[in-house]
């Protein structure tokens, strides 16, 4: 499994989340946890939107990449889109599968437990008017991703991606750089997409999903890590040898980890950045 899907199973048992997303917030928002779920709704609700108006009416088929549970492929389902979806986790498979089976619509969705990048050869057949990612391109090598969307699109067919990037500061030295991976370079994609792809649409969206960092910040400083500090202290008192070797042992990792995690760089200033957050729509060229 990979870390972001460990991550959404983490927190689909912790909170009984469905969906694990930036949320999208008003501009300079003032983030509370009680609201996190709102503002992850408004973020489903705002792609479905764009996802609608990119495809148009209900007669086209849809490809839903990285589906999680599934929540957004069925909501489509349920207005009369024909929707398929990959997700790579049997986990997150199982979930689609049952809110899938739960539904009483004309279309039988086909559901492909693989990643993006290995679709299968027998299904690369230029069948699909609107290929979409939501938080998925990011963990895909663009190549590879484009590689699978020309063999699966149609002519003339659209590519929706509602995703962060790396902006050209990445890189800089400057506080907190290197402290948030994954992205592709935004620049990299203009210039990877000229020749095949006109952009329909491309919407910066960074600081309405920037606040959610804010929360994400304050939750590691103020809440997680001194429950970490306080279990350190009580390990150091109970097994002083154990707890040595393991700091020695993982002293890198840690290191890593205290970095990303707990030296508070996981902010809203740091975030908008180095990242920046769009919703783009590529049209094919026929």
């Amino acid at each position: 499994m990979e870390t972001s899907e460990l991550g959404l199973v983490v927190v689909q048992q912790l909170f009984g989340m469905e969906e694990l997303h930036y949320g999208f917030w008003d501009e300079d928002a003032k983030p509370e946890v009680e609201e996190f779920i709102k503002a992850q709704d408004r973020y489903s609700e705002f792609v479905i939107s764009n996802i609608r108006e990119a495809a148009g009416d209900t007669s086209g088929r849809i490809l839903d990449v990285g589906c999680g549970t599934g929540i957004m492929l069925t909501r489509l389902l349920e207005s009369g889109y024909r929707v398929d979806g990959v997700v790579p986790s049997a986990i997150l498979k199982e979930q689609v599968d049952k809110r899938v089976d739960s539904l009483d619509v004309g279309y039988e969705p086909n559901i492909y437990k693989c990643f993006f990048e290995d679709f299968p050869e027998s299904e690369r057949n230029r069948q699909y008017d609107l290929v979409y990612f939501s938080e998925s391109f990011q963990y895909i090598p663009m190549e590879d991703s484009f590689e699978v969307i020309k063999s699966v699109l149609k002519p003339g067919g659209k590519v929706l991606i509602c995703d962060f990037f790396r902006t050209g500061n990445d890189g800089d030295g400057g506080p907190g750089d290197g402290s948030m991976g994954g992205g592709h370079l935004l620049s990299g994609f203009y210039e990877f997409i000229k020749g095949d792809f006109e952009i329909v649409k491309d919407q910066d969206i960074t600081k309405n999903v920037s606040p959610s960092l804010e929360l994400l910040n304050e939750v590691l400083m103020n809440r997680i890590h001194p429950a970490i500090l306080s279990f350190d202290t009580y390990f150091r008192a109970k097994y002083p040898l154990l707890r040595r070797l393991i700091k020695f042992y993982l002293r890198k990792r840690l290191k890593r980890l205290k970095f990303k995690y707990f030296s508070g760089y996981r902010s809203k200033p740091v975030y908008e950045r180095y990242k920046t957050y769009h919703l783009i729509v590529l049209k094919g060229k026929s």
